[in-house]
């Protein structure tokens, strides 16, 4: 748990909110973000892998570079 961070309520409740957003875009829309490699500044995906996971908990993930340049999918709008 992080405290004292100064960061609004508000900011952090937009951010959850764009970022339901992007996870709510069409699958070819995400998949213009289907990272390559692991360094590419965005990248989505899953980490579901039958072959190396126990049991099915499925986890959709974002990655964006923010330092030192903030890079954003152009998708939702409101995630900029």
């Amino acid at each position: 748990m992080v405290v004292n961070h100064g960061v609004p309520e508000s900011l952090r409740d937009a951010m959850v909110d764009a970022l339901g957003g992007f996870f709510d875009l069409t699958e070819e829309e995400k998949g213009e973000y289907t990272g390559k490699h692991v360094m590419d500044p965005i990248r989505c995906g899953t980490s579901f892998n039958l072959n190396v996971d126990k049991f099915r908990f499925w986890r959709d993930y974002l990655k964006v570079f923010v330092h030192p340049v903030f890079h954003s999918p152009a998708k939702p709008h409101d995630f900029r």
